[in-house]
């Protein structure tokens, strides 16, 4: 089977969700597994390895037939699994396959994880799952087997502002029956970073985020001493001021939805930046 790895690998890097409404998507993480392992890490009873996906089974630990051959991998040769080239333990106990990854960065308006997989387990007593911090977040115990590779996403808009964001991929076994397992390919995080707002008027450089702002507006200012600064709105109406210093963030979760204007006076002169309150 010729398998055009090239062009896989171009799709998996374009993320699967809409982001319709994200002025500039950046990756954070993403590994195909051909070089590496992705940094993941193995916990639990630890019943995952990284390294070529076959095509057929040949270990003989499937003790109890049928049990389907996983089809390679997504794109390239590596991926991670259950027990590469054969099933999974009949362990009772869950293996767990951890990314972290940090969303702490203010401006950060969303953030998803998006992954390919195929699995074959013993439902409904066997079953996968992903949890983010503890929190369970995707669940699977269908009882039909996956016919071929499957996009997944999942939304870790809910984590964002924190550093150790771990997710985990887990698979619960029971002692009874096993089977093929689960295999996982082409992993990204990505997340919204829309263009930093900039002063387009003034003489002090000054930067405004996120735009468009829910809650905490992130200021920078380059010049430190703050005389006084206010907030306009669309019509020009000042409705907020204060003096030194300028609190970053500056809370504007009361604002109305609109387009609000920031003037900062300093000894060095004024800086004026423009945001949007959603």
């Amino acid at each position: 089977m010729v398998r055009h790895y090239a062009l896989l690998v171009a799709l998996v890097l374009v993320p699967l969700g809409t982001w319709a409404q994200c002025a500039n998507i950046d990756t954070i993480y993403f590994s195909s597994f051909e070089t590496d392992d992705g940094g993941l890490v193995v916990g639990g009873y630890g019943d995952w390895e990284w390294g070529i996906v076959p095509t057929l089974l040949t270990d003989g630990t499937c003790d109890s037939p049928p049990y389907l051959d996983p089809p390679g991998a997504h794109s390239g040769n590596n991926g991670w699994a259950n027990n590469l080239d054969g099933c999974y333990d009949n362990s009772g106990l869950e293996s767990t396959l951890t990314l972290t990854v940090d969303l702490s960065t203010p401006s950060f308006t969303e953030a998803t994880l998006e992954w390919y997989q195929w699995f074959q387990v013993f439902v409904n007593f066997d079953w996968i799952y992903v949890s983010v911090n503890g929190t369970q977040v995707y669940f699977n115990d269908t009882t039909q087997s996956v016919v071929g590779w499957q996009a997944r996403s999942v939304d870790l808009t809910p984590y964002l502002g924190q550093s150790n964001v771990a997710i985990a991929f887990v698979l619960h076994a029971t002692a009874v029956v096993n089977k093929s397992g689960w295999y996982l390919d082409d992993m990204l995080v990505s997340v919204c970073d829309p263009p930093v707002g900039i002063t387009d008027a003034g003489t002090i450089p000054l930067r405004v985020w996120p735009d468009p702002v829910g809650e905490l507006l992130h200021v920078s200012l380059s010049d430190a001493h703050v005389d006084g600064w206010e907030v306009l709105d669309g019509m020009g109406r000042a409705i907020r001021s204060g003096t030194d210093p300028l609190t970053d963030p500056l809370d504007v979760s009361a604002l109305r939805p609109g387009v609000y204007i920031l003037r900062v006076r300093s000894t060095t002169g004024l800086a004026i930046g423009r945001f949007l309150k959603r």
